[in-house]
């Protein structure tokens, strides 16, 4: 199972890919420009420089003879005297122009004069290249004489020989170095130094066989002594073999595509394989094309036909390298954005010493396309962690400019890659002098400064890491500071980060001659930096202001034992933390409009109209601000609180200036603007009352109703379940008012605010019970039937009929006639609604009916 790279892993393995792309291109643009020079061997220079002294020393024996004879002399003086006439204005002119215009025109102009000067080479080379049967016929004639035949035949069969002996010296050296290379090639140790150490063992091995090849080949040019063109081709074979063996054995040390434990770059086996092959195609493309253009030259091949064989040499080589780009335009990008990390070789991955066939001598085909790594890490192969996991969402969302600036990045490297390579071709096609030393001086700093802006972050994050961490002990003590340390630690890692990228950008600008630096310099450069300045020490001002604010504020609204914040506080501190922060942020927003040339004049202007319109405009919004701003100062209602407003009652759970949202006892959430509100009835302002009503019978006494209430509220007051929300003991203020069946006899107990209903309950409930348990009655509707009397006083019988049980005999003086039915009566009060089953039931004859007329009898 692999361990999961982190971004910065996958950052930094990203730069040995970098550098051997870089040692690709540095082959390309600088090896056609020099020769590589053995130690104790002549160099091809050396062997110019002999012929140059020659053809002098000729030139000088040449003009003493001219000097000696009279009549060449008179000829000689009469061409100087000719050369001593002046040119002619125009002549004088153009001369001038040539000289000053390079040094007045712009790049335009330069590099439209190197292309007439490649269209001349051209032109020359065709004029050339026209002569080529004629060259040939001469170099038949070469061959056909007996002398030059037996001249090339020495001159390859002494080449032959120098190369032979190299050969054999180097086949001798690793034969003896064979096993111990071998030792070193299996079973790399787990050590990662160690590991290196095997490498550069390895890379001493390999170098030790070209020195063998070197050593053979300068014992065997010794022995020879090969002179002339020989000796110059020779020279040049040696060096070209030992320059390429020498970059392949570089690149063999930094991709090992044999051995994978031994690889000190992130590839897998495929990846370095198909690196090691187009390293290869192109150190011996680009090295041997560059000797075969030393043998033409020593040959005497037409100056003009090398020019642009050299020319279409750096062609094709740059072509090589936009097929190199192009092939790996969708995995680069991946790498960049981020979306698949670089592969790398795990200590512990089975298989560590699968080789993969030697690539040859790259005949391959030129499409090799690099497979996919072997070997995934995804983010299932890792347990989660989500302290890491916080961790890693806090350091993405800081770095998501970066993510964006990488994707972007990713979507155009093969544009700038491409760029590059065809700058070096152009470079090199139109002859530009210093333009690779300036090309390759300009990689290499842009590398470096890469690295460094590399470096410079790591060591930014360390340390914003060790300033900001806080200890557990602390933040127990304050337990909200961890999340303002994380927030602010987020914003200075954004804020230091962006400042070195910045840094390195204009560095690279710099670099490429683009003035990165030199604007910072200049008057324009200067008032950036200072607005920048300016717009920091606000910013970080404002910062440090809201801090102190919100600090206090949090520690004002944190319970603290037997300090607990008041429930104005915990209205008005949230709102004064809002203001706060709607101030600070104004004055930050303006400031900094100010610093970046914005004129704030009229957006000041501006607010102050909109001000004015808003206050004819909006004068109920207006009014709901001033009378919240008053109840809210007033502190006459807070949150927690039980109030009636504008005829809504309910709990308030949330204030702001304009309006006040209340949540009833079913749940309904109701919002009140304060311009409603003419009344505020606050139900638990500092403490409450649950007033306690008792209705009981006319034939009930007052005095022990009122005995009994007072006996249930002690008892309240000593139960553990109620006296801490009872304040006062009940108070008893006895018989209140005569109802229509029964009196009422009133109380009160004073509670905490919001605890009378839940007393006011419980005092019911017990109340109930005693009464129950004294027979005390408790009244409830009832209807009394009333007949009326007659001026004796007697009552009228009333004609009344049983059902069920004995039927008494009609009287003797009243006409006997049916009773009414129940059912046709109409309902009294105490009645179940009609066609209940239960419904059917005598009428009651309340006693109280017979009071004015006598006894009360049934009718006779």
């Amino acid at each position: 199972m692999m361990p999961r790279l982190t971004a910065f892993a996958r950052l930094r393995r990203i730069v040995p890919a970098l550098l051997v792309c870089l040692l690709l291109l540095t082959t390309v643009a600088v090896a056609p420009l020099q020769a590589q020079t053995l130690p104790g061997l002549p160099s091809t220079g050396s062997g110019s420089a002999d012929a140059a002294a020659s053809d002098g020393q000729a030139e000088v024996d040449a003009l003493i003879k001219l000097l000696e004879d009279p009549e060449g002399r008179e000829k000689l003086i009469e061409r100087l005297k000719a050369a001593e006439t002046p040119a002619t204005p125009a002549e004088g002119e153009e001369l001038a122009a040539e000289l000053v215009m390079p040094f007045l025109d712009g790049p335009a102009t330069v590099i439209a004069n190197r292309l007439d000067a490649l269209g001349r080479d051209l032109q020359k080379a065709a004029v050339a290249l026209s002569h080529t049967p004629d060259e040939l016929e001469r170099i038949g004639r070469g061959l056909a004489n007996d002398r030059k035949r037996e001249q090339w035949i020495e001159l390859i069969g002494r080449l032959a020989a120098v190369v032979a002996a190299g050969f054999l010296l180097e086949w001798i050296v690793k034969a003896l170095l064979s096993r111990p290379r071998l030792r070193l090639g299996t079973n790399p140790p787990a050590s990662r130094w160690r590991r290196a150490a095997r490498g550069i063992c390895l890379l001493l091995i390999d170098l030790l066989g070209i020195a063998g090849f070197a050593g053979g080949a300068a014992a065997a040019t010794a022995l020879v002594r090969p002179t002339g063109d020989a000796a110059m081709i020779a020279i040049a074979v040696v060096q070209a073999n030992i320059a390429v063996r020498a970059i392949l054995a570089a690149g063999r040390m930094a991709l090992r595509p044999q051995v994978r434990r031994l690889r000190p770059l992130p590839f897998s086996d495929e990846t370095a394989a198909y690196l090691y092959i187009w390293l290869k195609r192109f150190a011996r493309i680009t090295v041997y094309g560059w000797f075969l253009y030393d043998v033409a030259r020593t040959l005497g091949v037409s100056p003009p036909v090398l020019l642009v064989a050299s020319k279409v040499f750096g062609l094709f080589v740059a072509s090589l390298a936009a097929v190199v780009v192009l092939q790996n335009r969708r995995e680069v990008a991946d790498v960049i954005a981020g979306r698949r990390p670089l592969q790398f070789a795990a200590d512990d991955v089975p298989g560590t010493e699968a080789a993969m066939a030697d690539p040859g001598d790259g005949s391959a085909p030129l499409g090799v396309t690099p497979a996919e790594a072997d070997v995934r890490t995804t983010d299932d192969d890792v347990p989660p962690d989500l302290a890491a996991a916080a961790a890693d969402r806090a350091r993405e969302v800081t770095r998501m400019g970066m993510a964006t600036l990488r994707a972007r990045l990713a979507d155009v490297w093969h544009v700038l890659a491409l760029a590059y390579v065809a700058i070096a071709a152009g470079i090199w096609l139109l002859g530009v002098d210093g333009g690779f030393t300036f090309l390759a001086q300009a990689t290499g700093a842009t590398i470096l400064i890469l690295l460094l802006d590399r470096v410079a972050v790591m060591a930014a994050e360390r340390m914003l890491e060790r300033l900001f961490s806080v200890s557990d002990e602390f933040i127990l003590r304050h337990p909200g500071i961890e999340t303002r340390v994380n927030r602010y630690l987020s914003i200075t890692r954004t804020a230091i980060v962006g400042f070195i990228h910045v840094f390195a950008v204009l560095a690279l600008l710099e670099v490429w001659g683009l003035g990165g630096l030199a604007w910072l310099a200049s008057d324009a450069g200067a008032r950036v930096v200072g607005a920048l300045v300016k717009i920091v020490v606000f910013v970080v001002g404002a910062a440090v202001i809201w801090e102190m604010v919100d600090g206090a504020i949090s520690r004002r609204l944190q319970s603290d034992g037997d300090r607990a914040p008041t429930t104005r506080a915990k209205t008005l501190l949230p709102m004064l933390r809002n203001v706060v922060m709607i101030i600070l942020t104004l004055v930050v927003v303006l400031t900094v409009f100010s610093e970046i040339g914005i004129d704030i004049a009229p957006l000041l202007a501006g607010a102050g109209v909109v001000g004015l319109a808003i206050g004819f405009g909006a004068q109920t919004l207006v009014k709901d601000f001033i009378t919240g701003a008053f109840i809210l100062f007033e502190d006459t209602i807070s949150v927690g609180d039980v109030v009636t407003v504008a005829g809504q009652t309910g709990a308030v759970e949330r204030m702001t200036v304009r309006t006040i949202r209340l949540r009833d006892v079913e749940g309904v959430v109701r919002t009140v603007p304060f311009s409603a509100v003419d009344i505020v009835q606050n139900l638990t302002k500092d403490f409450s009352y649950a007033l306690l009503d008792i209705s009981v019978a006319y034939r009930e006494n007052v005095g022990e109703v009122a005995e009994m209430m007072r006996e249930v509220g002690l008892a309240m007051g000593h139960d553990p379940e109620f006296r801490d929300l009872i304040l006062q003991p009940i108070e008893i203020f006895g018989l209140d008012r005569f109802g229509a069946s029964d009196v009422v006899v009133r109380g009160r107990i004073m509670t905490k605010p919001g605890q009378q209903w839940g007393i006011k309950r419980a005092f019911f409930a017990r109340i109930k019970q005693v009464f129950d348990e004294r027979g005390i009655e408790i009244p409830f509707p009832h209807t009394t039937l009333y007949f009326g009397v007659d001026k004796d006083g007697k009552a009228p019988p009333a004609p009344i009929r049983l059902l069920g049980g004995d039927r008494p005999a009609p009287a003797a003086n009243v006409p006997e006639t049916p009773a009414p039915r129940i059912a046709d009566a109409p309902p009294a009060d105490d009645q179940d609604v009609p066609g209940d089953k239960d419904a059917r039931r005598p009428p009651r004859i309340d006693d109280e009916a017979g009071e004015a007329g006598g006894d009360s009898q049934p009718a006779r």
